[in-house]
């Protein structure tokens, strides 16, 4: 098998195993429909209905989150890329002001890990909200006060409210940059 299609039955099989473990189904049994932007989710009229989850893979990388009580969003990106560009220029171009000066500001040797870092945060919550990329990355702003902790800023015409997310990041060792929302 092509290696992303192995890396899609993988991720498949997984999501199925780890469904059935919160609901004693039959792997085999699970049915999943797609929303208007494409993100699969299992059909309301189901018994399974209030799982949510989200899948995310980079590479031969899979993320997956679950939970049965609210909207959830997760992505993976390999930290071991070597094609990812000019980081400060992806984030001129694609973060708020304040991010992609944030990326820019930092050493040269840490602009990767804090464009992943960004990047992954955006992309996690973009997923829980269920539009994935198709809504635009500046409407939430990821900032790091002291370098560490973490805080965001919603565009005024959403009716999102920073303290209704838990949003984390985090490196895998060497690896991947993984974040959820």
């Amino acid at each position: 098998l092509p290696w992303k299609r192995h890396v899609g039955l993988v991720t498949r099989a997984a999501l199925r195993l780890i469904l059935s473990c919160y609901t004693q189904r039959d792997p085999r049994a699970w049915h999943f429909v797609r929303n208007s932007h494409g993100k699969p989710a299992i059909p309301e009229h189901d018994a399974g209905a209030a799982i949510r989850f989200s899948l995310s893979h980079s590479d031969s990388l899979i993320g997956l989150a679950v939970t049965a009580t609210h909207d959830v969003g997760v992505d993976v990106e390999d930290a071991t890329r070597a094609d990812v560009g000019d980081v400060v220029a992806i984030a001129r171009r694609f973060f708020t002001a304040a991010e992609a000066q944030s990326v820019e500001a930092c050493a040269p040797a840490l602009r990767r890990h804090r464009f992943l870092e960004c990047w992954t945060l955006k992309e996690a919550y973009l997923k829980a909200l269920g539009t994935g990329l198709r809504a635009p990355l500046a409407q939430a702003s990821f900032a790091w006060q002291d370098g560490e902790r973490l805080s965001v800023t919603f565009d005024p015409a959403l009716p999102e409210r920073a303290a209704s997310w838990r949003l984390h990041s985090a490196m895998v060792p060497a690896r991947a940059q993984v974040a959820t929302a």
